[in-house]
């Protein structure tokens, strides 16, 4: 039969955040460069950035002036209302 706990300590999943999100996302514009910022494609970096806002309860912009350069800013949901 199954135990019902009354606490436990869970380890955290994943390997944890690759990039320093809390710093690039402090609503400062950031011009990421591929290859010393980061190592994945455009896309995928674009994607990253929208999703560690989206978990801080933030919104980003970006842009990608150049094939190896993404721009990034965050801004707070209520700034955009």
């Amino acid at each position: 039969m199954a135990d019902m706990l009354d606490t436990y300590e869970f380890r955290e999943r994943g390997r944890g955040e690759q990039y320093p999100w809390d710093k690039w996302l402090d609503g400062s514009i950031w011009a990421l460069a591929r290859g010393q910022d980061f190592d994945c494609t455009i896309s995928a970096i674009r994607s990253g950035a929208y999703l560690a806002a989206t978990s801080r309860g933030m919104k980003v912009r970006t842009a990608n002036p150049d094939p190896f350069t993404l721009v990034v800013q965050a801004y707070s949901v209520a700034d955009n209302e």
